[in-house]
């Protein structure tokens, strides 16, 4: 896309989990999120240590197409040496519960295509 690199359309940022804790949600949540975004939060713990995440009951974005969320969506994996575990990818109204990661490393992943749906998108809790 052409849009400049400063913009929020696309984005991987990474963070640092502590033992405060922190949030991650869509931009503008619980307002509308926009169009054409391409976000991801790579998440680090301190190594021994496992991340938990907890989501918003508050959580919309467009509904499945045959149950699959082809279009905006937020993702889960977790990335190893040799594997990758898909935790899962979640739309419509349908959040996750709470998940623990099997190690310090967790990676979320936002997509909204070009269709503008007027829906809160999702807000994260995560913890060690």
């Amino acid at each position: 896309s052409n849009h400049p690199a400063t913009d929020l359309y696309h984005k991987d940022e990474n963070i640092t989990v502590t033992p405060a804790g922190g949030i991650i949600f869509s931009p503008n949540y619980p307002k509308a999120y926009p169009r054409n975004l391409c976000l991801s939060w790579k998440l680090l713990a301190p190594p021994g240590s496992l991340i938990h995440l907890q989501f918003d009951e508050q959580f919309h974005l467009e509904e499945p197409v045959n149950g699959k969320c082809s279009h905006d969506f937020v993702e889960v994996e977790e990335k190893s040496q040799t594997t990758i575990i898909k935790w899962g990818r979640w739309c419509g109204q349908k959040a996750p519960s709470r998940l623990t990661s099997k190690s310090n490393t967790l990676r979320i992943i936002f997509n909204s295509d070009d269709y503008f749906v007027a829906k809160p998108g999702f807000k994260i809790y995560y913890s060690l």
